[in-house]
């Protein structure tokens, strides 16, 4: 239906991509992009008539990860009315793999 996130190329949606959105939003089915592909997320928020959801993941301006979401796809999604959940899972966030564990 669409690329993921680790997709050597990031086609995007495909014909049944688009009637699958269709359907999903004919039956107020929530459609959540966390582990699509750029271009396939893209193409998916501009595809629905309904509000899209990004249950988790990270920003990709503050680091490099194919998990992590642009910022054009962040403002695109906001404009049609749907909401990211930030993911604080360290591989997404740095490349740091120590974990310093603090007590107060």
């Amino acid at each position: 239906m669409g690329d993921g996130c680790y997709e050597r190329t990031d086609a995007g949606i495909s014909n049944f991509g688009i009637e699958l959105i269709d359907r999903l939003n004919s039956k107020n089915m929530l459609i959540d992009l966390s582990h699509a592909g750029m271009k396939t997320m893209k193409e998916s928020i501009e595809a629905s008539k309904k509000p899209i959801i990004i249950s988790h993941s990270t920003c990709r301006a503050l680091y490099q990860h194919p998990r992590n979401t642009t910022d054009e796809n962040l403002k695109l999604l906001a404009n049609r009315g749907g909401v990211m959940g930030m993911c604080q899972m360290r591989t997404f966030m740095t490349k740091e793999r120590q974990i310093i564990w603090k007590f107060f």
